[in-house]
């Protein structure tokens, strides 16, 4: 039951460490924060939402020039909302603040949309329906231009996806809460995009009906917007692309850049390992982590000669009678483990595996021989479980060791990144 609640209370560590006051929020220099006052409640966590899309539109998080930034953070408005914290106090001033360790989080849901809008786009374009396709895949392209840099398979994928579409109408679906969020990702960059009606279904056996050609529709765009990722919206109306990288400096990264893509790189950590518990061992923790995932191995024990001439029970008793203990007593431990290492962030890992371990402890008798007391040594499956953080080339970890899932231990490592 002890180790239990340890474990409990490790795990609830995290979780105090958000019961902050404001004061204690304004003094860390880790977070972001930002008031605002207003006669209703919900305006004045508007006022701080907006103070603090300007601070974040400061950091370098968005490679943008200053002019595009603080507006391409406006349209973040819902995901900052729902990862930011908020404290209200008594006066009713409205805190909002955001660790800048949790700002790649914001990314996360518009990342994901660029995700299963290049699914969609590749299952429709499967199925021969080309227009519906082209539109997924230039929504996705609108979002891919207000994120930061990273995710290169992914947008090398939807760029392949577009050359292989080509040309064409992108408004053959209409999706409200989509097209929305594009159009302001445009304005956010100076351009107007363009929309025009759904295409009409044409009926099976039956040719497509041309249209009249309609009037031309002017694209609007400011001398000054310049975009580092690349984007190339289509406007139906003019049935051409408009390239909004006409200017951009070649060194900037994208999907259509000639600059390569950094190549994921392998990493390697050696650490020396503890293990404290009911018996203490010590060893070596080898990792490696290629991009974002990895696996690891770890070896541990105690190094007290573990061999015994029989065994008796705590009570000493043994299957020819009953033992006489001189009173010296010996804890010998071994446990050897590998598992899976994943990236949380880019100076955080988890891991998790698997192995075996044995915790044993003998009693010696007066003849000299020592016994294996069963009932309190065991040995079998073995689980183990942490996190490695680094701080520059130094690499730690901690975590917890758990033997037939009733010896457990806590785990504690420190290293060089290689």
């Amino acid at each position: 039951m002890k180790n239990w609640l340890l474990i409990v209370a490790l795990m609830s560590l995290p979780l105090l460490a958000f019961g902050q006051t404001i004061g204690q929020i304004k003094s860390d220099p880790a977070i972001l924060w930002a008031e605002g006052t207003g006669a209703r409640p919900s305006r004045a966590d508007d006022a701080a939402l907006e103070m603090l899309v300007r601070k974040l539109s400061f950091t370098d998080e968005l490679p943008f020039d200053s002019s595009v930034r603080t507006a391409l953070w406006r349209t973040y408005l819902t995901d900052i909302k729902a990862v930011s914290g908020m404290i209200t106090s008594s006066s009713g001033v409205v805190c909002r603040y955001l660790a800048m360790k949790d700002i790649p989080r914001v990314f996360d849901n518009r990342w994901r949309k660029v995700r299963e809008l290049a699914a969609s786009a590749e299952q429709a374009s499967r199925r021969g329906e080309t227009d519906i396709a082209r539109t997924y895949c230039n929504w996705a392209m609108v979002y891919l231009s207000s994120l930061p840099q990273g995710e290169y398979s992914l947008r090398r994928r939807v760029s392949e996806l577009r050359d292989k579409l080509g040309e064409g109408n992108v408004n053959a679906l209409r999706m409200r809460n989509i097209e929305a969020e594009t159009e302001a990702i445009c304005e956010a960059f100076g351009v107007h995009h363009v929309s025009s009606p759904p295409a009409r279904p044409v009926p099976s056996g039956t040719s497509p009906r041309k249209e009249p050609a309609a009037a031309p529709v002017a694209v609007e765009r400011k001398q000054s917007t310049r975009l580092p990722l690349p984007v190339k919206l289509v406007s139906p109306d003019l049935e051409m692309p408009v390239n909004l990288l006409a200017d951009v400096p070649r060194k900037c990264v994208g999907m259509n850049s000639p600059v390569p893509i950094p190549e994921k790189r392998f990493e390697l950590r050696f650490n020396a390992v503890s293990e404290l518990g009911r018996i203490p061992a010590f060893g070596l923790m080898a990792v490696g982590v290629y991009g974002r995932l990895g696996g690891y191995v770890s070896f541990r024990r105690s190094f007290v000669n573990s061999s015994f001439d029989y065994q008796c029970t705590s009570d000493g008793k043994t299957d020819f009678g009953w033992m006489w203990a001189s009173g010296r007593t010996h804890n010998s431990r071994l446990s050897a483990s590998g598992g899976a290492v994943a990236k949380i962030t880019k100076k955080m890992f988890a891991y998790a595996g698997a192995g075996f371990g044995s915790a044993t402890v003998l009693w010696e008798d007066t003849d000299g021989k020592w016994a294996r007391v069963s009932d309190n040594s065991c040995r079998g499956f073995l689980m183990d479980a942490g996190i490695l953080f680094d701080v520059g080339r130094l690499s730690f970890g901690i975590g917890v060791c758990a033997l037939k899932l009733k010896d457990y231990s806590g785990v504690v490592s420190a290293g060089y990144r290689f």
